[in-house]
């Protein structure tokens, strides 16, 4: 009831690997052992097993076989295939069956025992990595927030909180969250009050940081004048952790590149969307295009 995951192996030499399974049993696994592919499938279907160890080559039904009805029935369950070939052919079938990984024999206990921690605990032991590295992050973040000075500081804030809330989100946050939630409503409440006292001076300098009215001038006319083809998607409401967690999916199709900038103010859809279509503030659209407004 209380181990840490339940491992099926199946070699048909099983009895020769007692000291493997007895290391195993001593760190938390429960350990089920089958000399064959037929007993091995029958378990798979009838009890819940986390983990497969199985060996390649074995009499009656050899290993890839097994691995095929095993995972035609449960293609969830992690499997490691455990053989003396080292073909590459042999390699990418197994491969293209799915396993979680691959062993070359002769084996000795401590990689069998990696490959079904790596399997079974590494979420564990990364959440456990996580709480422990953001505890010790938490006090440089405090002291960012409370020092920021520069628009850069809040970028490189909002960086590390959006980061830390996608990595708890992925592997839990032991309890953390919490802690997180302060931290990040903290950051709100004293960047507002930085933009409060900084907006008039953003607005009217030329030094001004990127805002919504630069967006067509700096990153789609340049492209329209050199009669580059440009795509402009605007997706309202989307939070910049919902994009971080997106990027690494469209990193496979587009060579990304994240800027930021700042809504005008108010910050409310029309104004700040006309914004990003005009170029201008709202006084200036007011002014501009009287009939329209």
């Amino acid at each position: 009831m209380n181990s840490k995951g339940h491992i099926l192996w199946a070699d048909d030499e099983i009895d020769l690997l007692k000291p493997h399974i007895l290391l195993l049993e001593s760190k938390g696994y429960l350990v089920s052992p089958v000399n064959s592919g037929e007993d091995a499938i029958d378990i798979c279907s009838n009890e819940k097993i986390d983990l497969v160890l199985l060996d390649e080559m074995m009499t009656g039904l050899d290993g890839l076989k097994t691995l095929k009805y095993i995972k035609d029935e449960n293609p969830d369950i992690p499997i490691v295939m455990i053989t003396k070939n080292e073909e590459e052919w042999f390699m990418e079938e197994a491969i293209a069956a799915q396993i979680s990984n691959y062993l070359t024999k002769p084996v000795n206990p401590s990689q069998i025992l990696i490959a079904c921690k790596n399997i079974l605990e590494s979420r564990k032991i990364q959440s456990d990595r996580l709480a422990k590295d953001y505890l010790e992050s938490f006090k440089k973040i405090s002291f960012d927030i409370e020092s920021a000075q520069q628009l850069g500081d809040w970028y490189s804030i909002v960086d590390k909180l959006v980061d830390w809330s996608i990595k708890f989100d992925e592997f839990g946050d032991q309890g953390l969250g919490d802690l997180l939630e302060e931290q990040k409503s903290e950051s709100n409440l004293r960047f507002t009050n930085y933009v409060e006292k900084e907006y008039i001076h953003f607005i009217n300098s030329k030094s001004k940081p990127l805002m919504t009215t630069d967006v067509f001038s700096k990153f789609i006319n340049p492209k329209l004048i050199n009669d580059e083809k440009v795509v402009l998607i605007v997706l309202d409401c989307l939070r910049y952790d919902q994009w971080k967690a997106m990027t690494p999916i469209l990193s496979h199709l587009f060579h990304i590149q994240t800027d930021h900038m700042l809504s005008i103010l108010p910050t409310a859809t029309p104004y700040s969307r006309n914004a990003i279509f005009s170029g201008l503030y709202p006084n200036e659209l007011q002014i501009k295009y009287r009939e329209i407004w």
